[in-house]
């Protein structure tokens, strides 16, 4: 018994010896299939079939795309090749004869999808070609082609490609080729913009209305005009609801709205931080009345005495709080 025991151990052995002479361990390698690298010279079609022409150092292949072969952007997110284009990077797999690649998967490692968005500001315009340069955190500037397609937003709001403005910081969703620095856009968002400065000149009766003000930053002072119009809503330091008229020369106002043009804002907040509209409460006796103006003088018994400008929405009420008017007030 125990003679066969080791022959059985001896010939078991000699089987797992001949196994991994001859390469059939189970834990052997898969082959894997070769990938070819290259730039994208030209596209047959953008949709499939199609005929890719690619050069890998100084040979050129033709590689063969049908249905079903996997497209991929650099961070493998499916494409399609409507979103290759010439100078691109593809890395093939497939089968090979020759130059002739049949592939099963190319990745385009030059395009991706920003993850979120790209914001930058609008350094110029053409519309004729649909397209803006923008200044973001990449190192170069930034190329955005605008499609039919594309979705403009100018805050909450719809907007057009001709609402786009010289100055204007934007963020933008769409697909990027970073090493060509451009960028298709799926979305663009025309984001509001805020400066402070002082009132140099007003023309409140003016359609639209205009303001123009010094906004100063750094050494550089620059004037920017502001149209205002019904939808703008005034405010003073304290929050309090006032008009076009309340602002004067060289007050302080902070504004928010959208860039139109080079140093032309269309105000959608203008705060006064100058003037306040305090709302309180007075008592002194008339000393003067003009019907006419529809003000009158009141005479404080303690503080400075004042003229009381009144307008048509002005309410007056008696001593038992039942509305009057105007003319029962009288001196003294």
């Amino acid at each position: 018994m125990k003679v066969t025991s080791v022959a059985r151990f001896i010939g078991v052995a000699a089987l797992l010896v001949g196994v991994s002479l001859f390469g059939f361990s189970a834990h052997a390698d898969t082959a894997k299939t070769p990938v070819t690298t290259g730039t994208l010279v030209s596209v047959s079609s953008t949709t499939v079939p199609s005929t890719l022409v690619v050069q890998s150092d100084t040979a050129l292949y033709t590689v063969n795309v049908t249905a079903s072969t996997t497209l991929v952007r650099k961070l493998n997110g499916a494409s399609l090749l409507d979103e290759f284009g010439v100078g691109d990077t593809l890395q093939i797999t497939g089968t090979a004869s020759g130059t002739t690649i049949n592939a099963t998967r190319i990745k385009n490692v030059t395009i991706q999808r920003i993850n979120g968005v790209q914001q930058g500001t609008i350094t110029s315009i053409n519309a004729s070609t649909m397209t803006f340069v923008m200044k973001s955190n990449e190192k170069l500037p930034q190329t955005v082609t605008v499609p039919d397609s594309a979705k403009l937003f100018k805050g909450n709001l719809a907007a057009m490609f001709s609402d786009l403005a010289v100055g204007q910081t934007v963020r933008v969703v769409g697909l990027w080729r970073r090493s060509l620095h451009t960028l298709t856009a799926d979305r663009v968002m025309i984001k509001a913009s805020e400066l402070n400065g002082k009132v140099t000149a007003t023309n409140c009766t003016a359609t639209p209305a205009t303001l123009i003000v010094s906004v100063k930053k750094g050494k550089t002072t620059t004037a920017w005009t502001i149209t205002v119009n019904d939808q703008t809503v005034y405010r003073d330091r304290g929050f309090v609801q006032i008009g076009c008229a309340a602002v004067s020369l060289n007050d302080t106002v902070r504004i928010r709205g959208f860039v139109t043009g080079t140093m032309v804002m269309m105000a959608l907040q203008l705060q006064d931080s100058t003037i306040k509209k305090i709302q309180s409460h007075w008592s002194g006796t008339i000393s003067s009345n003009d019907l006419t103006g529809m003000t009158f003088k009141l005479d404080q018994k303690k503080g400075v005495d004042f003229t009381v400008n009144t307008t048509s929405q002005t309410i007056v009420v008696n001593g038992t709080g039942t509305p009057a008017l105007l003319l029962a007030l009288a001196n003294g």
